[in-house]
């Protein structure tokens, strides 16, 4: 199937570029954290929900979400930004589609993060700053090695270069 799967790291536009594109092209879209809310009933958000269950057991629920997806059209997904740390979830989208990271600067990301209602569950530290950027460097070298292709998101127009990712791969 021809779906594309967006990864990155919490706040880098993963579900509002993948509307956008969605929107744009017809794709259908999906949000895994969303999703992920949903099938277990929970009525909060996805840092909650998070809280709630503890790392070990939010992964459990996430990979067997995953797992158990099933798309009848061409679909984007936005990952949430730990989806694609399990090998089992990687081969798992590489069966679905193409993955796509969305890269930017830690200055960014922070500063979007930043703006949040809530600060992200992983920041736990009296120095947030710190805790983010050690969170940060935890994951920025693995993105890269499991993307089919990569955006810059501070570069010109990432919705353009989804587009041309997803004529590249599916001739769209």
């Amino acid at each position: 199937m021809q779906h594309l799967i967006l990864c990155g790291f919490k706040a880098v536009g993963k579900t509002t570029l993948g509307r956008q594109f969605s929107k744009k092209y017809g794709y259908q879209f999906i949000d895994i954290d969303i999703q992920l809310c949903h099938m277990l009933g929970w009525d909060g958000d996805i840092r909650e929900l998070y809280m709630h269950l503890g790392a070990a057991a939010f992964r459990v629920e996430e990979s067997k979400m995953i797992k158990n997806m099933i798309f009848n059209e061409r679909t984007v997904i936005a990952t949430g930004g730990g989806a694609v740390i399990d090998p089992d979830n990687v081969r798992y989208f590489r069966r679905m589609g193409k993955i796509v990271y969305l890269e930017a600067s830690p200055d960014f990301l922070y500063a979007r993060m930043q703006r949040l209602e809530k600060v992200p569950a992983f920041i736990t530290a009296t120095d947030q700053q710190a805790a983010f950027q050690a969170y940060y460097q935890s994951r920025v070298h693995y993105y890269p090695t499991i993307a089919d292709a990569q955006i810059d998101m501070l570069g010109p127009d990432p919705l353009h270069q989804l587009q041309v990712i997803a004529k590249e791969f599916y001739g769209q």
